[in-house]
């Protein structure tokens, strides 16, 4: 998995592994989040779950923040959005 434009990688890889103390208890929420949403994406959760933990870490100065789309693309096949900002819906 490859997230761009979120940070170099290494706030989202913390999440996504959870090992260290502050990504391990950032995914506590994860399982109880996905049981209480029926039909949630959870590839795409996982992803803003991670841009959201980035945010939170990241110095102010890092210009991280603001709304996501979220995209897959596979393997010569067409681009799969699992989340448009609604501007971008137009």
């Amino acid at each position: 998995m490859q997230v761009f434009g979120a940070d170099d990688g290494s706030l989202v890889g913390e999440f996504l592994a959870g090992q260290t103390a502050r990504g391990a208890q950032a995914q506590k929420e994860f399982p109880r989040i996905v049981g209480l949403n029926p039909g949630i994406d959870r590839v795409a959760f996982d992803i803003e779950s991670a841009i959201a933990f980035a945010e939170k870490w990241a110095p102010a100065s890092s210009g991280i923040g603001g709304e996501i789309d979220v995209l897959e693309l596979g393997h010569g096949g067409p681009i799969h959005w699992l989340k448009v900002k609604d501007k971008c819906r137009k």
